[in-house]
């Protein structure tokens, strides 16, 4: 249900540098299905799916790509979701950015993790 005050916020998947496309498709409709479950109005996958033979570099990258569109209190319950998400994985990482704001988490404590994404949400918050 839109609010007219929606936001869009770009998650890229990350799971390790030596993860291959189909590892990260698997990682990014797990979030997806876990987002969903939230009080937002869609979690949609730009590039869903391992890259087919010969396809452009730029389809390729999107395969670990979620778009959430939310108002700011689901965006919110995401970016808490994401937290959690990270926590349960070893070497996951995860980009989320709204405009041209954008946070990178790969390697962080837990505390430093949970600071940014503190920082983040309120550059965001009315």
């Amino acid at each position: 249900m839109s609010r007219g005050t929606d936001l869009l916020l770009r998650i890229d998947v990350g799971v390790g540098d030596d993860a291959d496309d189909a590892e990260i498709d698997d990682a990014a409709r797990a979030l997806r299905s876990e987002l969903l479950e939230l009080d937002v109005d869609d979690v949609e996958r730009p590039g869903s799916g391992p890259a087919p033979d010969g396809a452009r570099a730029f389809e390729a990258t999107m395969i670990g790509t979620l778009v959430v569109t939310a108002g700011r209190e689901g965006i919110a319950a995401v970016v808490r979701a994401i937290s959690g998400w990270l926590g349960r994985g070893g070497e996951r990482s995860v980009k989320l950015q709204i405009g041209e704001d954008c946070i990178e988490l790969t390697a962080a404590s837990q505390e430093d993790q949970q600071r940014l994404l503190e920082a983040f949400l309120a550059r965001h918050s009315p």
